[in-house]
This record gives structure tokens, sequence and C-alpha cells, in this order.
């Protein structure tokens, strides 16, 4: 190993450990700040979410890794599908009881609802 291999190493480990230092830093400070007063919980997830997302894409670009770029965007989509969720959770409950129940009459119209093990078949 070479004496420019190794320095380029010691520098991409400080690189990572000073970025993942100033994520650190920056949740911490959202959750002892006065933010924890204007901010409920849940807005208070996505903000960490959304700073988890953004360190994971600049790991990406300073490795030059692309699968951490995209697992970044997957995060980072992730954050408005979250909030969308939170919001439309009771929605969400009675589409899928619809959908059950709409499963379950077609399954009885079928005859499924019928005794299959009828003597004489």
């Amino acid at each position: 190993m070479g004496a420019s291999a190794r320095g380029e190493g010691a520098r991409m480990i400080t690189t990572q450990v000073l970025q993942w230092a100033a994520v650190l830093a920056a949740m911490w400070l959202v959750n002892v700040s006065d933010m924890r007063r204007l901010l409920n919980v849940d807005a208070k997830a996505l903000i960490l979410l959304t700073l988890i997302a953004l360190g994971v894409f600049i790991s990406g670009l300073h490795l030059r890794a692309w699968r951490l770029c995209v697992v970044a965007a997957f995060l980072a989509v992730a954050v408005p599908i979250v909030a969308w969720v939170e919001q439309a959770a009771l929605l969400l409950i009675i589409i899928a009881g619809g959908l059950i129940a709409l499963g379950f009459a077609g399954w009885w119209a079928r005859g499924a609802g019928t005794n299959s093990f009828a003597p004489g078949r």
C-alpha cells in the first residue's frame, strides 16, 4: 500500500467522521433547542429523517458510491410519504376494511360458503 493510497484513505475517513459528526450535531440541536416547543413529535421525527437522508446522500457523493445516493433518495421520498400516511391513517383503515369486505363478499358469492363435502359428491 503506497503512501498516496494511505493518505487518500485517511482523508476519506476524516471526511466521513467530520460529516457524520456535523449531522449528529444538527440532530442534537433540533432536539435541545427552542424548536422543542415549536414542533410536535411527528414534525421533529420528519426533520430528523430528512437530516439522515441528507447525511447519507453527502456520504454517497464523497465516497462516489451511487448506491448510497439511491438509498438517500428513497429516504428523502419517504419523508412526505410518512407525513401523508400519518395524516390519512383513518382513510387508509377505512379503505382497507372496504377491500376486505368486498373480498369476503366475492368469496361468499362464488359459493365458497356452501358445503363442498356434501354426501353424494
